[in-house]
């Protein structure tokens, strides 16, 4: 059985069997040049393998799934307080939490997305050892492009977010001078 958890990085290793995190995290000067972010970013795929056994007590061809999650996590190395733009999630002060802010925002929700798919082909009893491997490359067919599409969607929608934001705040400078033509 596959658990979720929306906790920190090293809560992950608590589903190794289920899940082999080979993330790995590069210090930077500068992460805006690779993704956008001032702070950090994650640029990170997911595939999925599947093993199919007969199981010796009930006699039925079960499948056990792995996730494998694959990419980098870019995060900026120096003093947090030499960026000019504050993190939108006050918790980012440095390295290690802007780490934790790209597992807990962005990467454990692309996960929670695909293990449903997942449980389901697990908890299934095959006919056969063929129907199990053709479910298996069907869950390895899917689980990449929902793991993207949501990694990409939070990612969006935080980025959108603070656009938004700064679009609907006043801008007394502008207004003045406008007034004053």
């Amino acid at each position: 059985m596959i658990a979720v958890l929306f906790l920190l990085p090293a809560a992950l290793s608590a589903i190794a069997n289920d899940l082999e995190d080979s993330i790995t995290r590069k210090p930077t000067l500068t992460p805006h040049e690779t993704c956008g972010s001032a702070m950090a970013c994650s640029v990170v795929a997911a595939l999925v393998s599947c093993d199919c056994r007969v199981d010796a007590a009930t006699n039925h061809v079960v499948a056990k799934t792995t996730l494998h999650l694959l990419g980098t996590i870019y995060y900026f190395q120096g003093p947090f307080g030499l960026i000019a733009k504050r993190a939108r999630d006050r918790s980012v002060v440095d390295g290690t939490t802007a780490i934790a802010h790209e597992y807990r925002v962005h990467i454990d929700p692309a996960v929670a997305s695909v293990v449903a798919l997942m449980t389901h082909v697990e908890s299934v009893w095959f006919g056969s050892l063929d129907d199990c491997a053709l479910a298996g490359r069907e869950l390895a067919r899917t689980t990449p492009a929902l793991f993207r599409d949501t990694l990409i969607a939070t990612q969006r929608e935080e980025r959108d977010s603070t656009t938004r934001l700064a679009a609907v705040l006043p801008r007394p400078a502008r207004r003045a001078h406008r007034a004053a033509e």
